[in-house]
């Protein structure tokens, strides 16, 4: 049996021997920091296109804000893991720098973390300028990154986490959002869906 708060949960069995605790069980078992830490140090490892979790590492800033709020910087991760993810179902690889796909990623990640109130606006704001301040290599891109963040707040400020992606699909498809072409920031489209 296994102490989760004042309740005692019986822990799974794998041929006769407990498991491994899932991540989200290791915030009870391992004390939530320690987790928290633990899951970004294995989410960071990942390539994940253009979120914290790009390039294997978070950079300087990141991790110095990851470490302000351990559990809040896991959820970020989480978050950004599911945006990645959605972007490559709903578009074509060519579409996820700088257009479409990446302007929905964005507006993804900073829905679903306004949304969830283990992180929220305030934290989201935070962690989409301190990404975007550690990648100055192009200025409009850049641009267009933060003004995409700033939609999926808005648009995921007071909803279910679970209810914003047809809510950022709407942003996207409608030009609510911003993409990069031929060195101009322009409206989105539905245009390069999968």
């Amino acid at each position: 049996m296994a102490q989760v708060g004042n309740a005692a949960v019986p822990k799974a069995k794998i041929n006769g021997e407990a498991a491994a605790p899932k991540p989200t069980e290791r915030f009870w078992t391992e004390g939530r920091e320690r987790a928290a830490e633990r899951l970004a140090h294995e989410k960071s490892g990942q390539e994940s296109g253009g979120l914290p979790i790009t390039s294997g590492v978070l950079s300087a800033p990141e991790w110095d804000l990851f470490r302000q709020n351990p559990v809040v910087g896991a959820l970020v991760l989480l978050h950004a893991k599911t945006a990645v993810n959605e972007a490559l179902a709903r578009y074509k690889s060519t579409a996820l720098e700088d257009d479409n796909g990446d302007a929905f990623r964005h507006a993804l990640w900073n829905a679903r973390m306004a949304a969830d109130s283990g992180v929220g606006v305030v934290w989201a704001e935070k962690w989409a300028t301190t990404h975007e301040d550690g990648n100055p290599g192009k200025p409009l891109a850049t641009q267009m990154d933060l003004f995409n963040n700033g939609v999926g707040r808005k648009a995921g400020d007071g909803m279910k986490v679970d209810e914003v992606l047809k809510k950022v699909q709407d942003c996207v498809d409608t030009g609510r959002c911003r993409v990069l072409r031929a060195g101009v920031l322009v409206n989105s489209d539905g245009k390069y869906k999968l």
